[in-house]
């Protein structure tokens, strides 16, 4: 008895099972199995003398992190192995098992340790060295599956693979597949493979000597999966050949080139940096070296962005690029590049100051139409600023006094309401256009206010201007009365300049003798607006379980402004030819003035503007039931003025704007309805296009019901038709199936998707709706659609022009695996159209198949695209395009 007492203890420190319920134990240290197993099988066989162990029937093993599966598992103790295999098993046709129908198998061997898994045939795995080998396994990373005839761990990250196959499609016969000889598998790192070939199906396509695939996530170096195609104008062709260097966390380096058969190399290169909260950037490179006949073009352009934070408080930006010729930006450029011809750098350091309002920003920049080959550049702009504060602020707790608090004040005084700004800006400009200078002026003979400018020769000066300019503000926020809101303001300008315009008498015409010093010139205009806030409430109006709301938001705003073209400001003087013609003209003229310094304002003003917001509100469901819902009906707004001191024409144009938007369904698939309108009136008459200073009213044949005249209009309309089936829209259904009638009382019944439909459907009293019978209609009536459609018309009554578009936009998921995407636009006006465009798009399963046409507009032409879904293998496909400019479609 103490024998078979002993000689089981020695089994269970090997191995301890039982066939119900996972058992673990922990083997000797010596043996190299240094934690516990955790083990479960329906029969398990020891041989002590043989040291193995044999788990049959769902047979499982925990070693780790490694979970093994299988029908049956065998381990060596001595050899520290352990092999998993499947077994087969049949299935007969009758009860009398007397004729074999299926053989099977059963229990696959699954290995599975961390995030790898491996299903085979035949798995072994070395507990001590931690090596395995898989016999037909089959392993699953990201979005594809790897099989092969053997796989062999040779260390914790690294597989070996004999007659390996990849492919994203998981179908037990796939479509295709990626095949190769000899697979080496970096776990997490890439996939190195010789030779390679594509197959479709079961027929090989494609074949390389060897290739390497990332399959590290984020990024990762090496070569770039050039693709191939072909296009009616530049032939057969190559792309994004190259190669991506991730040089550092911080760093990269992106360079590709395109070949063309029939053009020549065209390509570039990017480099990118970035360092979180401090610093990041890119310059990018492109280069153009293809042929036209016996010629070779050598163009390019280069760009760069630059933005850094020096510290919390200052931080530095800067951007450039530059091309070699405009013909560059024409021929290879996107459609932007393409309609500005202009390339800019610019340069800015910005600097605040903790605790303080302060601010500051010096900025340098350069602009260059490449098309006249003009430039302008303003070196430097310094700006100070001095962010909005109180002008009579709070007293704050004394400086040097710990536990120090600021005086509270119970009731805030009125002049607290009080704030200002200010800010300085100094500017630097040059201006090389072109052009010659101007040196005077001819009074025109007839007209006495038109003159003729006398330019020089020289059209190589280029101008220099500068300028420093203070800005400044006070204003108030107040409420009166509890309802009204009033905000008074003062806005003021102070410059400084070295130059201004001077005109003199010379013979019959002004020649320009300009001033040199220190010249300076103070506005400023004083204001308030009035607003308030009016409520009208309606609840359950004509029996309409809603709510709804009016909302009008008046205001009224006064400006006033002296006019600074009077003699005693001085800004304005005079010259007189003999003849007695005289010029009257601003000194301070924009057009030869820096930006900050500007021209001087004329005329003077005493305005007074009016508006009045209009917003309609509904509201209905209940807010305790979570059903309430908001939205807005309608909203109107008016604007007008008038300027007491104009000599005539007093009032401006009246403004008005409508706009509605129904949520929803509106009427039957319509929905999602939105109306714009928008008018300006005239309150004059007016005569030749010009206004003439007499009221529109007082036409001797105005009508009561039109006192102002309709100057212009616009409106548009936008809704969307959609359906589930595109034969709801037509009441049409398919044919029936025959089925049993609905128990309405089963709650556990597969009723339709809509059932509540459903059974209205059978309802007595409801015609019968027409069926499609064939099942081509059957697709096509079943079909989910959406429409979208949007006009636009536009109308000036001075000038009798009109516009007049329509656009739409067409969705429809034609069967299950086709689709299409078409947009409209057409000129209602001209009867043209102006831009088409389809898109068809064929859902291959692990393939896809796009086709875009662009029959009309900017660049017609098409793209024809037959590639692999797979992120990581986007590359994979074939081409066909023509239209657009060098790069193709």
């Amino acid at each position: 008895m103490a024998f078979l007492v002993l000689l089981f203890t020695f089994a269970a420190g090997l191995l301890i099972a039982q066939e119900t319920l996972p058992d673990t134990a922990v083997s000797v240290r010596n043996d190299g199995v240094d934690t516990v197993i955790t083990y479960s099988a329906d029969a398990i066989d020891f041989d002590i003398l043989t040291r193995s162990t044999v788990l049959e029937g769902n047979a499982r093993i925990e070693y780790k992190d490694m979970v093994l599966t299988a029908e049956r598992i065998s381990l060596n103790w001595d050899e520290q192995t352990m092999i998993a295999t499947s077994r087969m098993d049949t299935l007969y046709t009758d009860s009398t098992m007397a004729v074999v129908d299926t053989v099977i198998e059963v229990g696959k061997p699954h290995f599975k340790q961390g995030s790898e898994e491996f299903t085979g045939d035949e798995i072994a795995y070395n507990l001590k060295s931690k090596i395995g080998r898989v016999k037909g396994g089959r392993t699953v990373y990201q979005d594809g599956s790897y099989y092969g005839e053997q796989f062999k761990r040779l260390s914790d990250d690294v597989l070996s693979v004999r007659h390996g196959e990849f492919t994203t499609c998981e179908l037990d016969t796939p479509h295709y597949h990626f095949g190769a000889d000899i697979l080496k598998i970096e776990v997490g790192e890439r996939v190195v493979a010789k030779p390679v070939y594509l197959y479709f199906a079961d027929v090989p396509v494609l074949a390389l000597p060897y290739g390497v695939f990332p399959i590290q996530k984020g990024r990762t170096s090496g070569f770039i999966t050039p693709v191939f195609g072909e296009s009616a104008a530049n032939g057969r062709f190559l792309r994004n050949i190259g190669y991506y260097w991730a040089m550092s966390d911080y760093m990269d380096i992106l360079g590709t080139f395109d070949y063309y058969e029939e053009k020549g190399m065209l390509g570039g290169a990017g480099f990118r940096y970035a360092k979180r909260y401090r610093i990041n950037g890119n310059v990018d490179y492109d280069f153009d070296l293809q042929r036209s006949g016996n010629a070779r073009t050598r163009r390019w352009q280069v760009a760069a962005n630059h933005t850094q934070t020096i510290d919390q408080t200052t931080r530095f930006g800067l951007s450039g690029s530059y091309v070699s010729d405009a013909s560059y930006r024409r021929d290879i450029g996107s459609v932007n590049d393409q309609l500005n011809q202009s390339v800019r750098s610019n340069a800015t350091l910005s600097k605040s100051w903790m605790n303080s309002p302060w601010s500051a920003s010096v900025n340098a920049s350069f602009t260059q139409n490449i098309e006249r080959k003009t430039w302008s550049a303003n070196a430097p702009a310094v700006r100070f600023t001095h962010k909005q504060g109180r002008l009579f602020p709070a007293r704050k707790a004394p400086r040097g006094v710990r536990f120090a608090s600021a005086p509270k004040e119970t009731v805030e005084p009125w002049y607290r309401v009080f704030t200002w700004t200010y800010s300085a800006s100094y500017s630097n400009d040059f201006n090389y256009p072109k052009f010659p200078v101007e040196i005077g002026l001819r009074p025109d003979s007839t007209d006495l206010d038109r003159y003729t400018t006398i330019y020089g020769t020289d059209s190589s000066i280029v101008r220099q201007r500068d300028g420093l300019g203070h800005q400044g503000g006070l204003s108030a926020t107040a409420r009166l009365l509890r309802y009204l809101n009033l905000n008074p303001s003062l806005d003021w300008q102070h410059v400084w300049t070295r130059k201004t315009v001077r005109y003199v008498p010379d013979g019959d015409t002004f020649s320009r003798a300009d001033e040199e010093g220190f010249f300076t010139r103070t506005t400023f205009d004083i204001g308030a607006s009035a607003s308030t806030k009016l409520y009208g409430m309606a609840r359950h109006p004509f029996g309409i379980r809603a709510q709804f709301r009016h909302v009008m938001t008046p205001t009224v705003s006064f400006r006033y402004r002296p006019d600074f073209a009077d003699e005693a400001w001085g800004y304005f003087e005079s010259a007189k030819l003999d003849n007695g013609r005289e010029l009257r003209y601003d000194r301070f003229r924009a057009a030869d003035q820096s930006g900050v310094v500007g021209g001087t304002p004329e005329g003077l003003s005493q305005a007074m503007s009016f508006s009045l917001g209009n917003l309609f509100q509904m509201k209905h469901g209940d807010a305790e039931a979570g059903t309430e819902k908001k939205f807005d009906l309608l909203s109107a707004n008016f604007s007008t003025g008038v300027d007491f001191k104009r000599d005539s024409l007093k009032w401006n144009d009246l403004s008005s704007s409508f706009r509605t938007s129904l949520p929803g369904r509106l009427v039957g698939p319509i929905e999602g309805v939105g109306l714009d309108l928008s008018t300006v009136h005239s309150l004059y008459q007016h005569s030749n296009s010009r206004k003439i200073d007499e009221f529109f009213w007082e036409r001797d044949d105005a009508k009561w019901y039109a006192p102002i005249e309709l100057l212009s209009a616009s409106g548009s309309v936008d809704f969307s038709i959609g359906a589930e089936r595109f034969g709801d829209l037509f009441s049409f259904r398919t044919a029936p199936m025959q089925e049993a009638p609905i128990d309405t009382m089963n709650t556990e019944s597969d009723l339709p998707l809509n059932a509540s439909r459903a059974l209205e459907d059978r309802g007595p009293d409801l015609p019968p709706l027409p069926e499609a019978q064939s099942e081509d209609m059957r697709t096509f009536f079943d079909m989910p659609i959406r429409m979208r459609f949007n006009l636009r018309h536009a109308v000036n009554y001075l000038t009798q022009s009109k516009t007049s578009t329509l656009g739409s936009n067409f969705d429809a998921q034609l069967t299950p695996r086709w689709s299409a995407t078409v947009n409209y636009y057409f000129d209602l006006e001209r009867k043209l159209p102006q831009n088409a465009g389809v898109t068809i798009t064929r859902d291959l399963h692990c393939w896809e198949a796009s086709l875009n046409w662009s029959p009309l507009g900017y660049s017609p032409g098409y793209y024809l695209r037959i590639g692999l879904k797979s992120p990581q293998l986007r590359d994979v496909k074939i081409e066909r395009n023509n239209g657009g400019n060098l790069r193709g479609y």
